[in-house]
């Protein structure tokens, strides 16, 4: 109960500054970022001025992988495997439009590849696999977020 309350304050405060909307119902929570928090999540220095988050992100090439792996202290990400689940998973999630799902995916890839990065290009493949592949979401904001810190 004490994490949930915590969250809560949390999620309070980040819906007063603007940054999320967010509803509290009796069993549960919506939350989703505000055109604000996207503002401020698009910049990286006046986020960390605003909101630091004292987690320490190294980046690393491991040897014998196919990806970059993103580390904090108790998560990581290997952005390549994660690409590799989602194209994997396509045919059986999406088979009805796995093809113009797998062109997206590819889309967004190469799109977080580039050095100079199109914030709009990803925020449309991004909304169109909302729309069309929903499951692919979670992994996509990881992969997003990984890229972006």
């Amino acid at each position: 109960m004490r994490d949930k309350n915590i969250l809560l304050f949390n999620l309070d405060y980040l819906k007063r500054k603007g940054y999320i909307e967010f509803k509290e119902y009796s069993q549960t929570f919506f939350a989703k970022i505000a055109s604000r928090g996207v503002d401020l999540v698009e910049n990286p220095k006046e986020l960390n001025k605003i909101l630091p988050i004292p987690i320490l992100l190294t980046q690393n090439i491991v040897q014998n992988s196919t990806g970059v792996i993103i580390n904090s202290d108790n998560a990581s990400i290997n952005i390549q495997d994660s690409f590799n689940n989602i194209y994997q998973r396509i045919p059986v999630e999406n088979p009805e439009n796995n093809e113009e799902i797998k062109m997206k995916v590819e889309k967004l890839e190469k799109e977080l590849k580039k050095d100079k990065i199109s914030k709009s290009k990803v925020q449309e493949c991004y909304n169109w696999l909302k729309r069309n592949a929903n499951w692919t979401i979670p992994t996509i904001t990881q992969i997003i977020t990984a890229t972006f810190i």
